[in-house]
């Protein structure tokens, strides 16, 4: 598995239009960033280099963002995956499937630097914050390591001698 370049960001997007403006505003932002337009590109890319962050838009050709995050949580890849739609129905999707937050589109640059802070990822910081997360979090809840609500993430983040959380 590839290890993390920090202060790098993967834009995947099929409309030219919006990924160059992401591409323009995280450059500004003092990031490396690099594109792709569809996921089987963003897979071939994700295979040999970790950015610190993939931008997905939720409506791409052939495949969506959202298998992408599925892809990357089922291949192990550790990485901050935001998603994108003007779609917010797809926003519900993508936190479900794993991204770790979701962006309505049209997006802004104030938006965009806001999100990121959120996370705290920057290129100002060695490492973006990482939320502690008690292993008896509520599945489907932020505080899930996936925000996927899947019985087997109960069991892989349950640490030995606790109970497992109350079914819903």
């Amino acid at each position: 598995m590839p290890s993390p370049i920090k202060h790098s960001v993967l834009v995947v997007e099929d409309d030219t239009s919006a990924r160059r403006f992401l591409v323009y505003a995280l450059q500004h932002l003092g990031f490396h960033v690099s594109e792709a337009g569809d996921v089987q590109s963003a897979a071939s890319f994700l295979d040999r280099v970790a950015p610190q962050l993939v931008l997905a838009d939720c409506n791409l050709p052939q495949t969506s963002g959202t298998d992408l995050v599925r892809w990357a949580h089922h291949t192990g890849r550790s990485m901050h995956v935001i998603g994108m739609s003007a779609e917010h129905f797809k926003g519900k999707e993508m936190l479900e499937a794993g991204a770790v937050d979701f962006i309505p589109k049209p997006i802004d640059f104030t938006s965009l630097k806001e999100t990121l802070e959120k996370h705290a990822i920057t290129v100002g910081q060695d490492e973006p914050k990482r939320e502690t997360i008690d292993c008896i979090a509520p599945i489907g809840t932020r505080a899930h390591p996936t925000n996927a609500p899947r019985v087997w993430m109960r069991n892989a983040t349950r640490k030995p001698g606790t109970p497992s959380p109350p079914q819903s």
